[in-house]
C-alpha cells in the first residue's frame, strides 16, 4: 500500500510570538507516532508568519522547517528543542515572528512539497493549525489568492483541513476559514470545525482525518439487463497489524530489494521472461501454457456483484456467518449515470421491506472478485 502525504502547516505565533504549546506537542506526537506504525507515510513541518523565510518559492514569512520525507529521530529532537521556555527563546532567535502573513503562499509553498516528492502518494493532506479566524481581514486581495489557492488543491487532490485552536471571543470559520478548507460528505461538520483547546482533543481530529476511509475493492453492481452503477465495498471492522520486518543492509542501513533470475541449467544464460513457460502434466502429456493463458485461466469473468435475487430474512441463520460483513455504497465519480438509480432501495439496503409478503428480504448477489476473479454466492442483508 502507498504512503501518505501530510504537511503541518503551523502559525508561527499564536502565543507570544510562538507556535501554541498545544500545537507543538500534537506535531510531536505525530512524528512520534508515525514512526512506530506508518513506516511510509511523509510528514512535514511549515512555519508562516516567520520573521526568517526558507521554501522553494521564496516567500516572505514562511519557514519549511521540515521537507515531505519520512520522520526519524533527528527531526524528532530538532522539534524537542522548540519545546518550554528555552525551546520558545530559540524559537524567536532562529525563526522569529511576523504579522505580515499571506495563507495563500503559505498553502502555495506547502503544494510545491508535494510537487517535489517522487513516491506515489495514496492521500495528500495540509493540516493547518491556527487560532486566527480571520487573517485577512484587511486585505481582501490576499484573501481572494488564499480561496484561489485552496481550489487548486482540491483539483490537485489535496485536502486541506483546518485544526482550529481556542481563542477569547471563539473561533467564527464563516469568517474566513469554511470558503476554503476541504469538506468530506462523511464527516460531520459541527466536529471539524469545533474549536481544540486540550491536546487530546486536537489529536483526537488529527486521528480522525488521517485515517482515510479506504474502499476494499470496487465493483459495478449489476441489477439488470444493460442496468449497472458502481459501488465500494467497505470493511465495518479491520484488525489494525504492525508493519512487517524489513531486512536491511549491514553497512548503509538501506532496505534491501530482492531480484529473482533465472538461468539456463545448460548454457548459463540469462532467461528473459517471454523465454519461460509454464506446464502442466495430464495422462502422461506435459501441456504448456503461455502466460497469458494463465492469465485467463484465474479470471472467470469481469469483477462485478451481478443480482439474482430475493430471499426471506427467516431463511439466513447464524451458521451462514463465515467473517466479518462488508457493506456497499454507490460511487457515482466511476460510473455516471441517473443520480436517482442510487436512491432505489435494493442499492441502499432497504431491500423492499414486506416485499412479496416474504416480510424482510435479503439480496442474494453472484460476486466476482478482483483479485483472483473467482466466483461464489454473495447474501447482502
Amino acid at each position: 500500500m502507498d504512503g501518505q502525504g501530510m504537511v503541518l502547516l503551523t502559525s508561527g505565533g499564536t502565543v507570544d510570538g510562538c507556535p501554541d504549546p498545544v500545537c507543538s506537542q500534537c506535531v510531536h506526537k505525530v512524528y512520534t507516532s508515525k514512526i512506530i506504525s506508518s513506516d511510509r507515510d511523509l510528514l512535514a513541518v511549515v512555519f508562516f508568519g516567520t520573521q526568517k523565510h526558507k521554501n522553494s518559492v521564496d516567500f516572505k514569512h514562511i519557514y519549511v522547517l521540515h521537507d515531505l520525507d519520512t520522520p526519524g529521530a533527528k527531526r524528532v529532537l530538532e522539534l524537542d528543542g522548540y519545546q518550554g521556555e528555552k525551546g520558545n527563546k530559540m524559537f524567536k532567535e532562529d525563526l522569529g515572528h511576523s504579522r505580515d502573513i499571506s495563507v495563500g503562499e503559505a498553502l502555495w509553498a506547502c503544494s510545491n512539497l508535494f510537487s517535489d516528492v517522487k513516491l506515489k502518494l495514496s492521500h495528500k493532506r495540509i493540516m493547518l493549525f491556527t487560532n486566527d479566524d480571520d487573517p485577512h481581514a484587511n486585505d481582501s486581495s490576499k484573501a481572494r489568492m488564499a480561496r484561489t489557492k485552496a481550489s487548486d488543491l482540491r483539483e490537485t487532490g489535496i485536502l486541506l483541513d483546518l485544526l482550529n485552536l481556542r481563542r477569547s471571543g471563539g473561533f467564527d470559520t464563516s469568517r474566513f476559514y469554511r470558503d476554503i478548507v476541504s469538506q468530506s460528505a462523511d464527516e460531520d461538520v459541527g466536529m471539524q470545525f469545533k474549536e481544540s483547546a486540550k491536546l487530546d482533543d486536537l489529536l483526537r481530529k488529527v486521528w480522525a482525518k488521517d485515517f482515510k476511509k479506504r474502499a476494499v475493492t470496487r465493483l459495478n453492481l449489476k441489477l439488470g439487463e444493460g442496468v449497472e452503477l458502481s459501488v465500494g465495498v467497505y470493511n465495518l471492522i479491520h484488525s489494525a497489524r504492525k508493519p512487517a520486518a524489513v531486512r536491511l543492509y549491514r553497512e548503509t542501513n538501506e532496505p534491501i530489494k530482492t531480484k529473482t533470475r533465472w538461468f539456463n541449467g545448460e548454457t548459463g544464460s540469462l532467461l528473459l521472461p517471454s523465454d519461460t513457460k509454464k506446464a502442466q502434466v495430464h495422462g502422461q502429456r506435459q501441456i504448456v501454457l503461455e502466460k497469458e493463458e494463465t492469465e485467463e485461466l484465474k479470471r472467470f469473468d469481469n469483477p462485478s456483484l451481478v443480482l439474482i435475487g430475493f430471499k426471506p430474512l427467516s431463511l439466513l441463520k447464524k451458521h451462514h456467518h463465515i467473517r466479518p460483513s462488508q457493506f456497499i455504497y454507490p460511487e457515482e465519480e466511476f460510473i455516471t449515470g441517473n443520480p436517482h438509480l442510487q436512491s432505489l432501495p435494493v442499492v441502499q439496503g432497504t431491500c423492499f421491506y414486506k416485499a412479496f409478503g416474504y416480510g424482510e428480504i435479503w439480496i442474494t448477489c453472484r460476486h466476482i472478485r478482483v483479485d483472483l476473479g473467482i466466483m461464489f454466492g454473495m447474501d447482502v442483508a
